[in-house]
């Protein structure tokens, strides 16, 4: 019975609706174009899809656009004591809406035992956030010791920019012994919107 019920109801709707071949909603003209409406180049005030078919990157201000910064494990960059917060570099985002990830590692010395380790992308060059920060945030517990060099992967961290807006990726180690020699690692944003 119940079949029967949906499949009458499905042919009211279908009888009801079948006399036209436009759906009620539908748009019957735009921009003097009128029928079957298909966007055109100057629908829109900016062209945010435009791309390149050379395999260079999308221009500034085109959804795609990346802003990158790395400080290589070659020329690394200074490593703060222990507990205390480092930054490892930073870009400078215009108005928009980013995603952004990256990797950092710490250069042990010799003496140095590490037993925490935390790295994240955040808008502050100095204070460490709230866990989980959004789920943009590497936390590794344990002991590691000396002349290592480990990295990680930092995961992505959404940012939504009314104004040009600063970002950095930032590393903190916790243990004891000799100060590590360097930090480095690199920050990737890309333009969502």
């Amino acid at each position: 019975m119940r079949k029967l019920l949906a499949l009458l109801f499905c042919l009211v709707a279908i009888s009801a609706y079948g006399q036209s071949s436009t759906p009620p909603s539908a748009v019957a003209s735009f921009n003097t174009r009128t029928g079957a409406i298909i966007p055109a180049s100057g629908d829109y005030t900016t062209d945010q899809l435009t791309t390149s078919t050379s395999g260079s990157a999308p221009a500034s201000g085109k959804i795609g656009e990346v802003i990158s910064a790395a400080v290589t494990v070659g020329s690394p960059g200074t490593a703060s004591g222990s507990g205390v917060v480092s930054n490892i570099t930073s870009v400078s985002l215009t108005a928009g809406d980013w995603a952004c990830d990256g990797n950092a590692g710490i250069l042990e010395a010799t003496g140095t035992t590490l037993t925490e380790e935390v790295g994240w992308i955040g808008t502050s060059p100095s204070a460490q956030p709230t866990a989980p920060n959004a789920g943009a945030q590497y936390v590794w517990w344990g002991s590691l010791v000396g002349a290592n060099s480990p990295m990680f992967g930092i995961p992505r961290f959404f940012i939504s920019a009314a104004s040009t807006q600063s970002v950095y990726l930032n590393v903190k180690w916790v243990g004891s012994g000799t100060t590590p020699t360097g930090i480095f690692g690199a920050i990737n944003c890309e333009r969502r919107d």
